[in-house]
C-alpha cells in the first residue's frame, strides 16, 4: 500500500490552490485558496481568497463554452476571512502533474492552479476548446447508438430463439 500522506516539499507560500467543492459553500465565490504556511511535511496552511468576475468575450452564446462565458480569477493577497484551513498534501497529483491536497473534515480536494487557469482565454484556445467538446459529444454519441445498436441485436437474438422454441 502506497503512501498516506505525500511531501509539501514542491509547494510555496503564496501557491493558489482550486477546490470545486469548498467547505464555504454558503460562499459560492470562495473557490481559490492561497497558501499561507507550510506545517510540518505533509500539511499545508490555506486562506479562502476574494474574487473577481469577468467576461470571456469571445464565447458566443450558441457555443458549448456558453456557460464559461462569465468566469472568477483569484486575487492573490485579498483574503475573504481571517479564518484558515489546515488541509493535506495528496501522494497523487493531478493529471497535469500538479499537486493535491484534501481537507479531511469536509473531503474537499484542493489542486495547484497557475494563472493560465483564470485568465481570459483567447479566440484561439476558444476555438479549440469548442472543437474537443464536439469531438467529445460525437464519441459519446456514437459509443452510445453502438450500445443501442448491441442491445437491439440482443434483443432480437433473445426473440428468435423463443420463437423457435
Amino acid at each position: 500500500m502506497g503512501k498516506k500522506w505525500g511531501s509539501n516539499e514542491g509547494i510555496r507560500i503564496g501557491d493558489i490552490f482550486e477546490c470545486w467543492g469548498s467547505p464555504y459553500l454558503d460562499q459560492p465565490d470562495s473557490n481559490y485558496y492561497q497558501v499561507v504556511a507550510l506545517r510540518g511535511k505533509t500539511q499545508v496552511v490555506l486562506r479562502p481568497l476574494q474574487m473577481a468576475t469577468y467576461i470571456n468575450e469571445g464565447i458566443a452564446e450558441d457555443s458549448p463554452l456558453h456557460w464559461r462565458k462569465e468566469r472568477k480569477r483569484p486575487l492573490p493577497g485579498r483574503f475573504m476571512t481571517a479564518e484558515h484551513l489546515i488541509v493535506w498534501v495528496l501522494p497523487d497529483r493531478t493529471i497535469e502533474g500538479r499537486p493535491q491536497l484534501r481537507e479531511v473534515r469536509w473531503n474537499a480536494i484542493y489542486s495547484l492552479a497557475l494563472p493560465e487557469d483564470w485568465e481570459p482565454w483567447d479566440a484561439e484556445t476558444i476555438k479549440q476548446l469548442e472543437e474537443e467538446d464536439l469531438q467529445a459529444r460525437k464519441e459519446l454519441a456514437q459509443r452510445w447508438l453502438g450500445e443501442q445498436r448491441g442491445l437491439e441485436l440482443q434483443n432480437n437474438t433473445i426473440h428468435r430463439k423463443q420463437v423457435s422454441v
